[in-house]
């Protein structure tokens, strides 16, 4: 009888030693699984800064954006103008 409570003592013992460490490593591996590893991190590229635009370089930009609204107001007004002829003929 001796024997099996000294026997039931240091399993206790070695179970509650153990505990603890083995309680330690599970938390620690769970923790490591959960958020994974720092090679999985998503990389994020910061988009190019813009460098100083001087004169030359924002004319040419600005000019371009004209020219682009003077091609559309001038194809506006040749169909303006094809319509104003095609009504006009009619009349004589």
């Amino acid at each position: 009888m001796c024997i099996s409570r000294l026997h039931r003592v240091l399993q206790e013992a070695l179970l509650n030693g153990l505990r603890g460490p083995l309680l330690g490593l599970l938390l620690i591996a769970a923790a490591w699984a959960w958020t994974g590893s720092p090679s999985d991190a998503d990389v994020r590229e910061t988009p190019p800064r813009r460098a100083f635009q001087s004169g030359g370089a924002r004319s040419e930009i600005v000019l371009k954006e004209m020219l682009a609204v003077l091609q559309r107001i001038d194809q506006r007004l040749e169909r303006l103008e094809k319509h104003v002829v095609s009504q006009a003929e009619p009349a004589h």
